[in-house]
């Protein structure tokens, strides 16, 4: 609708300048044939072809403007990437070596409950568990060292984008982080999945880490 106020706009202020630019020519015109009945009949027909050339040339003009199409304006890209990286020594096991991590992420409406909420709940029931603050999540396991982008498209209601790794020593690690998620100015995150810590790597955007 906006586009087409604005194309009507233009058309008004184009025909505007069009008609200010050949009215001066009509009226030079209109003279010429008040005294046409004087002039010899070459004159008559010169002049009367001059003036319906004018008035043709600012039909044809007005015309065209009118039948050209709206131009459509751009459309956003709705989809949103997520950069997930894992460090070469993440999540080690009892013996010291990196081993692969589970890794959860989470569409959500707010934060509080995913924030409140222990990693054995977000693991096995998280739609229970955040109830209306869920909209979505999606479960990947990854090596160390392994790069996986998420490209997906956000629900209409989501505001936080959270993020859980599932680590061995889970008492000494940071498994949880959340961010506010600004689709229009961001439209790719990263994550790093380190030794024993996640974190959102965009600097542009709003980091709200917890902790357990």
């Amino acid at each position: 609708m906006a586009s087409k106020s604005r194309l009507t706009a233009l058309q008004r202020s184009i025909s505007t300048a069009v008609a200010v630019v050949l009215l001066p020519v009509l009226m030079q015109l209109s003279p010429s044939l008040q005294h046409c009945r004087r002039k010899p009949t070459m004159v008559r027909l010169e002049s009367l072809a001059r003036w319906w050339l004018a008035s043709g040339l600012l039909a044809c003009m007005t015309g065209c403007i009118f039948l050209a199409e709206p131009v459509p304006e751009p459309v956003a890209d709705p989809h949103l990437t997520l950069a997930l990286q894992t460090s070469l020594d993440a999540n080690r096991n009892l013996y010291g070596r990196p081993s692969p991590v589970r890794v959860q992420v989470f569409q959500l409406r707010r934060r509080q409950a995913f924030e409140q909420a222990s990693l054995a709940q977000l693991s096995s029931a998280a739609e229970q568990v955040l109830r209306a603050d869920w909209l979505g999540q999606e479960v990947v396991v990854l090596r160390p060292g392994e790069r996986y982008r998420y490209h997906f498209i956000p629900e209409s209601r989501m505001r936080y984008i959270g993020i859980i790794a599932e680590y061995r020593d889970i008492d000494q690690a940071r498994w949880r982080a959340i961010t506010l998620l600004d689709q229009r100015k961001t439209p790719e995150l990263s994550v790093q999945i380190g030794r024993h810590a996640i974190e959102f790597m965009a600097p542009s955007m709003i980091e709200l880490q917890t902790n357990d």
